[in-house]
């Protein structure tokens, strides 16, 4: 099993060292030439809670020319942001159409993009819970343990079927809890939902998770932006049960000490996937006939946040 990383954030790194711990060929992919030769030369230094290690790993920049193995799967790892027209190209002249993409950014509208713009691709949804931190262009910090959550080839598809047993023996050999579904969109529904309050949120009152519930004004806030994306989410198809709000508040506890990636975007300059989360509600209720003016304010508001820095 063969397996290209394409993204060297956080997420990226972290399964890409856990992946060559467990003994997998991997090739990270990077935005700069400066970041793939820093992995190359030193490796990814990685630690958690419960384990940690210094992991050598294939890397190159996305714009270098490949000239060796092929993947046999892909995690592609990009923010939404950088999934843009030139990474379109480069994922349609790198990854050949023997290799299955697997998708993990946040928010919603890319797998149609790129099911549309890639279409000889097998594109699949990906859905993950660890947390990450960046800690430099090559160390990371496993923040939280959570699930990765992958989207089911039918066994009908007998060839890539196989390469996804493949690839879950791998992750499961380097300790990834890895589990497949063929309800992906329920999946990041629900994970849509919670980054939805807790990354603008974060952003626009610069605190931490934890402290986001703690002042009664930012709760309120929390509770109504929570109810108008609930509603739009459960008109498209999501099964609420009643507990979503309740475990809102314990993703805030369980990671409080965090900071949440548009919160760093933003102190950082750098640009936030808020079109693809909020605004990824607001044109999820457009097309169901719905009204999100709460979360139309949001999205305003962080992208004046982040012009006014």
């Amino acid at each position: 099993m063969r397996i290209w990383i394409i993204g060297a954030g956080a997420i990226g790194m972290l399964y890409a060292a856990r992946l060559a711990a467990g003994g997998t060929v991997v090739r990270l992919l990077t935005r700069t030439p400066e970041q793939a030769e820093a992995l190359r030369v030193e490796g990814i230094k990685w630690s958690g809670s419960a384990a940690h290690g210094h992991e050598a790993v294939q890397a190159s920049a996305i714009v270098e020319e490949l000239e060796d193995f092929g993947p046999d799967a892909v995690l592609l790892t990009v923010k939404q942001v950088h999934i843009d027209d030139r990474m379109i190209l480069k994922l349609a002249s790198l990854v050949p159409q023997t290799a299955d993409i697997y998708c993990l950014q946040n928010g919603i509208g890319h797998l149609e993009r790129l099911r549309a713009e890639l279409p000889g691709h097998r594109i699949l949804a990906a859905v993950t819970t660890d947390g990450a931190l960046r800690v430099g262009q090559r160390e990371v910090r496993h923040t939280g343990v959570g699930e990765l959550w992958l989207e089911e080839i039918p066994s009908a598809d007998r060839e890539a079927a196989e390469r996804q047993k493949k690839l879950l023996v791998a992750m499961k050999k380097a300790g990834i809890g890895v589990f497949l579904s063929n309800q992906m969109e329920n999946r990041m529904y629900r994970k849509l939902l919670l980054n939805s309050v807790i990354n603008p949120l974060t952003a626009l009152f610069g605190v931490k998770n934890g402290e986001l519930p703690d002042d009664p004004e930012r709760l309120a806030v929390m509770r109504a932006l929570h109810e108008e994306a609930a509603a739009v989410l459960q008109r498209a198809g999501l099964p609420l049960d009643g507990d979503e709000w309740e475990r809102l508040l314990a993703l805030c506890r369980l990671t409080a000490d965090n900071e949440s990636s548009m919160l760093r975007d933003v102190r950082s300059g750098r640009p936030t996937e808020i079109d693809w989360i909020n605004g990824g509600v607001v044109a999820l209720a457009r097309q169901l006939g719905l009204e999100t003016p709460l979360n139309e304010a949001i999205v305003a508001q962080v992208k004046q946040q982040a012009t006014d820095r």
